[in-house]
C-alpha cells in the first residue's frame, strides 16, 4: 500500500525533538524548572528532561496536563506548531487510505435509559 510505504519515512526523532522544544520553550517562558514541572505530573525530572530533548514522549495524558499547565490548546500543539510538511504529510496519507464499507460516520444512536434507575433520587432501604 502506497501510504504505509509514505509513512515509514517519518522520522519519529525528529517530531520528539519538535515537541521537546515546544515543551522546554513554554517551561522556559514561564520561568519554570523541569523538577517543578515533573513534580507536579508526579515523574522524574529525568523523565520529563527526556521529553525535552526528545528521548522520549509524554503519554497522551501527560500531554493534556501539560497543555493545561502552559496553557496551549491541544488543536494548537498538534497542527499550528507542527511543521508544515509534517501536517501535508499527515494529510496525504490520510487521504490515501481507501474508505472502508464496514465503517461509517453516522452518529451513534442515543442509548435510552432510565435515568431513575441509574441515579435514583431517593434510596429507599426497606426494599
Amino acid at each position: 500500500m502506497k501510504g504505509m510505504k509514505d509513512m515509514k519515512n517519518v522520522k519519529k526523532p525528529q517530531i520528539l525533538i519538535y515537541w521537546g522544544d515546544i515543551l522546554r520553550k513554554a517551561r522556559l517562558s514561564r520561568n519554570l524548572t523541569q523538577k517543578e514541572i515533573a513534580d507536579v505530573l508526579h515523574i522524574s525530572r529525568q523523565t520529563y528532561s527526556s521529553f525535552e530533548t526528545g528521548r522520549s514522549h509524554p503519554t497522551p495524558e501527560l500531554i493534556a496536563i501539560l497543555s493545561n499547565i502552559y496553557d496551549i490548546n491541544l488543536f494548537d500543539l498538534v497542527l499550528k506548531y507542527m511543521p508544515d510538511e509534517y501536517v501535508a504529510e499527515q494529510h496525504e496519507f490520510k487521504y490515501s487510505i481507501p474508505s472502508s464499507p464496514n465503517i461509517t460516520t453516522k452518529k451513534p444512536s442515543k442509548i435510552r435509559r432510565k435515568p431513575d434507575i441509574i441515579f435514583p433520587d431517593k434510596i429507599d432501604l426497606d426494599e
